[in-house]
């Protein structure tokens, strides 16, 4: 890549790539999971992003983010107090994940469609109703 004279919004993305590829490999080497959070605000001259560190979590692979920390905290709230983080689960023909949780938002937590990888708000009681009749709930 040339020097940059001015920043665009093509830097920017291909900027954000390589950043979260080098936070990736820092992350790594440390037991963390390091990245951009957000998008990342510039103008001609600069530009200004949010960096997430987590810890991983239990299995090394989930970090422990503010969304799983607030489910850690607040799945009682929701009646999943024998949930995990990562469990996986069936619903609507599909298999899902528990990804977390945000308080404010109490009628939805965060799963992962894992054959997209994509995070939906799903409510409580789908994820109850999933999970006991997969027999992971009592």
């Amino acid at each position: 890549m040339p020097k940059i004279k001015t920043i665009t919004r093509q830097n920017v993305v291909e900027l954000q790539e390589e950043i979260d590829k080098a936070l990736s490999k820092l992350g790594k080497k440390h037991g963390l999971d390091i990245s951009t959070k957000g998008s990342i605000s510039y103008n001609r001259m600069s530009a200004i992003t949010k960096i997430e560190i987590s810890v991983l979590g239990d299995g090394g692979e989930m970090p422990m983010g503010k969304d799983q920390q607030n489910f850690e905290n607040y799945k009682h709230r929701y009646e999943l107090s024998d949930a995990k983080l990562g469990q996986e689960f069936s619903m609507s023909g599909a298999r899902w994940k528990i990804y977390g949780c945000k308080p404010r938002s109490r009628n939805a937590i965060l799963c992962e469609k894992l054959s997209t990888g994509q995070l939906y708000k799903v409510s409580p009681r789908e994820v109850k109703n999933a999970l006991r009749l997969e027999g992971l709930l009592s």
